[in-house]
């Protein structure tokens, strides 16, 4: 719902792009940033952005 407000289009995460990602792929874009998004690094400790990418997989493997 928000992706379609914004004014540079990024990937839902249910996409075949992102499935196919590795985990390790998520992470470093959480913590590097990629295109217009900011490196989340200082904002978001190590561990939790290993939560965020769990995270993602679960929302991928209940997506309806």
């Amino acid at each position: 719902t928000v992706a379609a407000k914004m004014p540079i289009k990024v990937p839902a995460l249910n996409t075949d792009k992102i499935r196919n990602w590795t985990d390790g792929e998520i992470y470093h874009v959480i913590t590097m940033g990629q295109g217009v998004m900011g490196a989340y690094a200082s904002h978001i400790p190590a561990e939790s952005r290993w939560q965020v990418v769990n995270y993602i997989r679960y929302l991928q493997r209940n997506q309806k």
